[in-house]
């Protein structure tokens, strides 16, 4: 549904996924065995939903209060609180997870899907939206805790959402050898802190094989570099070194034939 939810004012529904993994993670912690649980917010699409109080704070935020036309202002409002809520959703799961007192041995895979875009006429550091393959639309946050994993540390190497099966396999003492015609790869060692120069010069291809909303495209991805292939227009040739074009402003490829 991409509309409006009509329960945006529910905090029951908001919250239920969030007391619904809660209670299973108490349930496996009081039975001294491991689990698995994919908590998918809504946050943020279009079926707004938020608690009343949450928007109210966000309205009367400075930054937001000062948004014209008025019709923005409630849209930024109504989205920011939804993350808002969000958030606080998040902040009870691990505050569980600290008082069971399993933190120490529990990772925590914070992400998000495509990429996403609503024009407030500010300007974007990535170019492209949904449906598009530059960065807009296909990098996204990653944050990862967990046993082994330094504070504040960071990596850049390219990653991929499929990657997480064999990666939750490895963490859990499994046989990522034994699995079978699967597309990612375990980046434990990433997790570690560990340089793997394997992961670092994988190839990632990324397809948008349709004209829903753009031409048919695909994306090859190698480090910092970065090829289009635009199947309508065979000639044309793009290439961007993101290191220094995270913008994707920068097309390289006339002086880069030999890649």
């Amino acid at each position: 549904d991409d509309g409006n939810s009509n329960d945006s004012n529910d905090p029951k529904k908001i919250f239920s996924m969030t007391a619904k993994a809660i209670s299973f993670i108490e349930q496996q912690s009081k039975a001294d065995k491991p689990f698995f649980v994919q908590l998918s917010h809504y946050a943020e699409h279009n079926a707004v939903q938020f608690r009343p109080e949450t928007l109210q704070a966000c309205l009367e935020d400075e930054d937001i209060r000062n948004i014209q036309p008025v019709g923005l202002r409630k849209r930024v409002a109504s989205r920011s609180a939804m993350v808002e809520d969000m958030d606080t959703s998040i902040g009870q799961l691990l505050s569980k997870l600290d008082e069971l007192g399993i933190r120490d041995n529990t990772y925590i895979v914070f992400t998000s899907d495509n990429g996403h875009h609503r024009d407030t006429g500010e300007e974007k550091i990535l170019r492209g939206s949904k449906w598009w393959l530059w960065e807009g639309g296909i990098r996204v946050p990653m944050i990862v805790r967990g046993p082994g994993i330094k504070g504040d540390s960071r990596c850049d190497v390219n990653v991929v959402g499929y990657d997480f099966l064999p990666t939750f396999v490895d963490l859990a003492g499994g046989s990522v050898e034994k699995l079978r015609d699967i597309d990612g790869v375990t980046i434990t060692s990433l997790l570690k802190g560990k340089v793997d120069r394997e992961l670092a010069k994988r190839f990632l291809y990324f397809h948008y094989p349709h004209h829903r909303n753009t031409a048919p495209h695909s994306v090859v991805l190698q480090g910092d570099y970065k090829f289009f292939r635009f199947y309508e227009k065979p000639d044309s040739h793009y290439l961007y070194n993101l290191k220094y074009s995270i913008g994707e402003k920068e097309n390289i490829a006339p002086q880069n034939k030999a890649l």
